[in-house]
């Protein structure tokens, strides 16, 4: 019988970036560890014809971000890396409107360096973009598995749900209330994560 299994990091977090949504900022900063950090970062401007809103995810430091999306329940290994780092963007042209991205609830996986071996996580987000408003991005949570394992998307490594936080302030208004007993709610239930 092996050592046993080093608990899986869980933070909730609290941050949004977009645009057109009153409380929406233009960027969020997050450290994972000292030296392991992420951003989500919201830039607009024109182009020739185009008038663009954007936002996007970029690391700093020791921290590399997989390209690409995971679905709950996907490990570094599984996801497309086949995108770049902008999350959602909305444009016009000549009176033209449209925007891409994905919506709902997603995953962007990463992984560092720490004492000489690799550590795996995720960052939960969920955005919404119209061809009106936004892109519009809230950061829910992130996790990672000092083990060394590749944590999959969602997962807090126990098969138990992550706790729900409990806000340390009352000034928080009731959207942010239920946003934070949503995370929760969403996270996907692993029993056991793959080690790869």
């Amino acid at each position: 019988m092996g050592s046993p299994r080093a608990q899986v990091v869980y933070t909730p977090l609290i941050g949004r970036v977009g645009f057109n949504t009153t409380g929406y900022g233009k960027s969020f900063k997050q450290t994972v560890v000292p030296g392991a950090t992420f951003l989500v970062w919201g830039s607009s401007g024109v182009s020739g014809p185009f008038h663009f809103w954007e936002v996007g995810i970029t690391s700093t430091g020791n921290l590399t971000l997989r390209p690409g999306i995971a679905a709950p329940g996907q490990t570094w290994s599984q996801v497309s890396s086949s995108t770049f780092g902008i999350v959602g963007a909305r444009y016009t042209r000549s009176g033209s409107a449209g925007y891409f991205g994905h919506k709902g609830t997603f995953y962007k996986l990463f992984r560092f360096t720490s004492n000489g071996k690799t550590e795996y996580g995720w960052i939960e987000l969920n955005q919404t973009v119209t061809t009106t408003t936004g892109p519009n991005v809230q950061i829910l949570a992130m996790a990672y598995d000092p083990s060394g394992g590749r944590l999959a998307a969602g997962s807090t490594g126990s098969g138990v749900p992550a706790p729900t936080p409990i806000p340390s302030t009352l000034g928080l208004g009731a959207l942010g209330a239920l946003a934070l007993g949503a995370v929760g709610l969403r996270l996907w239930r692993a029993g056991r994560n793959k080690a790869a």
